[in-house]
């Protein structure tokens, strides 16, 4: 097939699907949903190999450890359920304080962690469910958790306008930033771990030394909250973006910021770097705006959707986009010159996540359908590299294309 034919429909849950995953090595992928059930597919043959069910409420989040054998489980019944990916039962479950957000595992697989809606955050040892870490009352968990990438600690954020840095091995409490004067929204460390970026309501995005606490940076030019932060794989550019309809570059090496990407929808609802760290895609209201970061000038718009365009996301090769959002529809675009390869309709709602496998051959996408759709991304892969080699014979129009790609 050559062109992006749906590979399988994951029909099976009977309510919405709430989150959708890819085991580490693309081969399966678990889906958990109001329903109260974990399914797990084989992504190849499409076809459903397990149905868990123990949750007494619906499924708020799923996650894979890194070896893909452990599954971690979170719910509105306040427990967090650990599974046996390839058997029909729980292995075990811990019970949380309260209605939980969402689970991560660290980098190693060996902790995890859950964070309630009544600021509590707990970890525990994967193997020996051991709860090693919980802290109540003292911050607001809610907002957001991350764990650095070596997995020693632990970032949290929330409405007390703090982020606390913990020793994700004893518990203890390492760092209290304070400097934020509203909600701080998100967390990211660096990729190196030595350094975590936080964005808050206050407008302000900061930078903070993970070994001393000191602040680094704080980044101010947003005029509503910011939502969202994002590092480059190199750790030098930092993409922020607000409610107030625009997507900041920062040089973290200089705290200068490199240009003001403005959003005519007046939302940033996501942004993603390419590979290489050359471009940002940014979504808003009907559009995907490509970036070049050196510049900062927008040199693709892609139209197409109606409505919120919530996801968007670059494939692990860089040679591709995928957006959806309101309109139910997932697009296909060639990352370079802004040509849609494909247009694919098989939602009956609309989309909530967009995900690539980390080898780039399988892409799925979920929504309010309740249905899983499962992709295969070699033939949009197929479509694109006979797409560039039309343009090739006909060089007139490459130029043209790549002119009406400019905004």
């Amino acid at each position: 097939m050559e062109t992006g034919a749906k590979i399988s429909t994951f029909k099976g849950h009977s309510k919405k699907v709430n989150c959708v995953v890819f085991s580490p090595n693309g081969a399966r992928l678990a889906s958990v949903s109001d329903d109260r059930t974990v399914k797990v597919w084989n992504v190849a043959g499409g076809y459903e190999t397990l149905s868990l069910q123990g949750h007494e409420r619906s499924i708020t989040g799923v996650a894979f450890s890194p070896d893909g054998f452990t599954m971690a489980t979170s719910s509105e019944d306040e427990t967090v359920r650990i599974w046996n990916s390839y058997e029909s039962q729980w292995t075990s479950t811990v019970k949380s304080s309260h209605v939980v957000f969402g689970v991560t595992f660290n980098a190693d697989g060996t902790r995890f962690a859950a964070v309630s809606i009544n600021r509590t955050i707990q970890v525990w040892e994967t193997v020996s469910l051991e709860e090693v870490l919980s802290i109540e009352d003292e911050i607001d968990a809610g907002a957001c958790i991350a764990f650095s990438p070596d997995g020693l600690w632990l970032a949290s954020s929330g409405s007390d306008h703090q982020v606390i840095v913990w020793d994700a091995l004893s518990g203890v409490e390492k760092l209290s930033l304070k400097g934020h004067t509203g909600s701080v929204n998100c967390v990211a460390f660096s990729h190196d771990g030595k350094r975590l970026a936080s964005s808050g309501a206050d407008g302000t995005v900061r930078v903070w030394s993970v070994a001393t606490g000191r602040i680094l940076l704080t980044l101010e030019a947003h005029t509503h909250n910011v939502t969202t932060v994002a590092w480059d794989n190199e750790g030098v550019w930092l993409a922020s973006g607000s409610f107030d309809g625009t997507v900041r570059i920062w040089d973290t090496s200089s705290g200068r910021m490199v240009r003001t990407l403005k959003e005519p929808s007046g939302l940033v609802w996501c942004v993603s770097w390419s590979k290489d760290g050359k471009r940002l895609a940014s979504s808003g209201y009907e559009t995907v705006k490509v970036w070049d970061v050196g510049s900062g000038r927008a040199i693709l718009k892609l139209s197409g959707h109606e409505g919120n365009v919530k996801c968007v996301a670059y494939s692990p090769d860089g040679k591709r986009l995928v957006s959806a959002g309101d309109d139910g529809v997932v697009k296909l675009w060639d990352s370079e010159f802004g040509h849609e390869v494909l247009t694919l309709k098989e939602h009956s709602r609309e989309v909530n996540c967009v995900a690539f496998s980390p080898d780039g051959e399988w892409l799925a996408s979920a929504g309010d359908d309740m249905r899983i759709w499962i992709w295969d991304a070699r033939d949009t892969l197929s479509a694109l590299q006979k797409l560039e080699a039309l343009l090739k014979q006909r060089p007139s129009r490459r130029k043209k294309s790549r002119k009406r790609g400019n905004v």
